[in-house]
């Protein structure tokens, strides 16, 4: 199945793996990097270090779920730079993602269950706060899709 792609020019384009690992969160880095020096270079007036980090933050949370709870071994992250927005596609073959259940508002009184919630889920609810679109696919032959996708103002 071809990465789904949003329509436009392409300023930049880059595929990398990503291995759960130490290298893995490297190449991710490295892979976004690119990206800005990409933006500065493309873009009359690149998304400020506050976008680029949210940016960032959201696929380290993306890709640690990954790596965390999929156990997925190697994943791949795609990047795609349009002249709006900034594209991310993690794609892996491990366990489907659940989203866990909704807390009650009784439940929010009990003591384990506040322990839980500071330590634990909040990674899907971080990313989606940092981005425009965060959305979650699973393949029939077993694969699964993040895209995630932060607009900026289009360069003059």
């Amino acid at each position: 199945m071809p990465d789904p792609e949003p329509a436009g020019e392409t300023l930049f384009a880059e595929t990398c793996r990503v291995t759960p690992d130490a290298s893995g969160v490297e190449a991710i880095h490295a892979a976004l990097d690119r990206a800005w020096r990409a933006m500065d270079d493309a873009l009359a007036c690149p998304p400020d270090p506050l976008w680029r980090m949210l940016f960032a933050t959201a696929a380290g949370e993306i890709a640690a779920n990954i790596i965390t709870h999929a156990g997925a071994g190697t994943a791949t992250l795609a990047l795609c730079l349009r002249p709006d927005r900034l594209t991310a596609i993690f794609r892996d073959h491990g366990a489907p993602y659940v989203a866990p259940p909704a807390l009650e508002a009784d439940d929010l009184d009990a003591p384990d269950e506040m322990d839980a919630l500071s330590e634990h889920g909040r990674g899907i609810d971080l990313a989606r706060a940092a981005l425009d679109t965060l959305t979650y696919t699973r393949t029939p032959p077993g694969e699964n899709i993040w895209t995630l996708e932060k607009r900026f103002a289009p360069s003059p």
